[in-house]
């Protein structure tokens, strides 16, 4: 795929006739390709309208204005450094680790979910009364992204996101030899 239409396109058709994770894969990291190149073709465009935008407010007395167009380039600054800090965990697994003391921890472990990172989650520090429910809870926005739910101890689980393929009785072995990038 070479332009944005394009993708367009073959989204529009998975999401009309599905795909196998292998077209899926093919698809987001073609997709990701597209929008990279995109991105560096015309982020000098970008920086110059917005500079340009700037200065014309700032002329104007228009203080409200500059300050948006400051915090738009803030914006897109703190998003290239966020994907260069990405890039260099690619391909090592995101774990994050949660101990659970009472119910309302569960959100902070879904947010953990829906981000797409491995969470190992130890349940032994709930209430008895509130671990089934905390449980189904995880199991739920596992299900609802993809995400598997892997008992590996009486009280812990560990939730491997969609896009990562390892058997679950391997995902341990695999978490221990291609080490992982602990994310707080």
């Amino acid at each position: 795929m070479r332009t944005v239409y394009e993708m367009f396109k073959k989204l529009m058709d998975i999401s009309e006739n599905g795909c196998t994770p292998k077209e899926a894969d093919k698809f987001f990291s073609d997709t990701a390709s597209c929008l990279k190149s995109y991105a560096n073709d015309n982020i000098d465009n970008f920086f110059k309208l917005a500079a340009e935008e700037y200065e014309d407010a700032l002329v104007k007395g228009d203080f409200e204005e500059a300050d948006e167009q400051l915090e738009i380039i803030a914006d897109v600054l703190g998003d290239f450094i966020r994907n260069e800090e990405e890039e260099n965990f690619m391909g090592v697994p995101q774990v994050i680790f949660h101990f659970p003391q009472k119910s309302e921890d569960v959100f902070a472990i879904s947010d953990a979910i829906n981000d797409l990172l491995t969470v190992i989650v130890n349940t032994e520090n709930l209430p008895q009364g509130s671990r089934l429910g905390v449980l189904d809870f995880l199991a739920g926005a596992s299900y609802s992204n993809g995400a598997r739910m892997i008992q590996t101890a009486e009280f812990s689980y560990v939730i491997v996101p969609y896009h990562i393929d390892v058997p679950d009785d391997e995902i341990m072995d695999y978490i221990e030899k291609n080490g992982i990038a602990v994310k707080l």
